[in-house]
């Protein structure tokens, strides 16, 4: 076990509730930290390269049963709670992380040339409502995620727990400039629908189905999406809602607009 705090080999994992200092050290490393069985077993088999694996002591015994054989030079280090818990600074309730490197950063205009489907994201800074929306757009078979330069860190340690693993197993990219990326997709036959309480066209009627390129556009949980990209969109599109409500969760009304838009569903008419 590794019981000193001081150990280098621990000091990839240093204060991950401190964002500004995570930002500064993976930036200048090029990595990024999985938390969670789930989250560090599909990076274990996503073809990453993964620098170490950190199970606290006592969840030793899990470590066959929830991950896949590691590589043998693989570094596997079993830490006491207490001394885990010291380093990350703050309890590392599920007992596991993982240090990988950040994969190269993709073109966002080779993402949409192979896609059909993407989830467009603009300004969303809470990592939670992040990894949710990658978790959804995994679940609904997304090709892929755009995001505007203002969207937080899909690398982000909480948006890779939430997600599933789903923030690097699926493509994504910055589109920019922005929102003139939006024009461009619309130039190139991408029907842009974008979500807003305002919009002048009911999901059902929007003929999402029917559209061979999708891409559904959300906003952050306040503001929504700014009047450039809503103009800049070929769409403007309102999910109906009960009187005396007007708005979802972000990832509530993507996984809506997304269903709506699923292959299966143009495959059969849209019916």
């Amino acid at each position: 076990p590794v019981g000193d705090a001081a150990d280098p080999r621990l000091a990839p994992y240093l204060g991950l509730r401190d964002p500004a200092r995570r930002r500064d050290l993976e930036a200048a490393t090029g990595v990024f930290v999985a938390e969670g069985w789930k989250a560090v077993a599909r990076l274990l088999d996503s073809g990453l390269t993964v620098r170490s694996v950190v199970v606290a002591t006592e969840r030793g015994e899990r470590v066959q049963d929830e991950l896949p054989e590691p590589e043998a030079d693989l570094p596997l280090l079993l830490v006491p709670r207490p001394v885990l818990d010291g380093v990350a600074g703050f309890a590392v309730h599920r007992g596991v992380l993982a240090l990988a490197e950040r994969p190269p950063a993709l073109d966002w205009r080779h993402l949409a040339s192979r896609a059909r489907r993407l989830l467009v994201v603009e300004a969303v800074n809470d990592q939670a409502n992040l990894g949710s929306l990658f978790r959804t757009a995994a679940g609904l078979g997304v090709d892929g995620v755009l995001l505007c330069p203002k969207a937080c860190d899909p690398f982000y340690r909480r948006t890779v727990r939430v997600s599933l693993g789903a923030s690097f197993l699926l493509p994504s990219a910055r589109a920019s400039p922005w929102p003139a990326a939006l024009d461009e997709l619309a130039r190139d036959g991408w029907t842009v629908a974008a979500l807003t309480p305002q919009g002048a066209l009911d999901l059902h009627d929007s003929a999402l189905a029917a559209a061979d390129r999708v891409a559904v556009l959300v906003g952050s949980e306040g503001d929504g999406l700014s009047a450039r990209a809503r103009r800049a969109a070929t769409h403007q599109v309102a999910i109906p809602m009960a009187p005396g409500t007007d708005s979802l969760n972000v990832t509530v009304a993507a996984a809506i607009a997304l269903w709506a838009a699923r292959p299966s569903l143009r495959a059969r008419g849209g019916g």
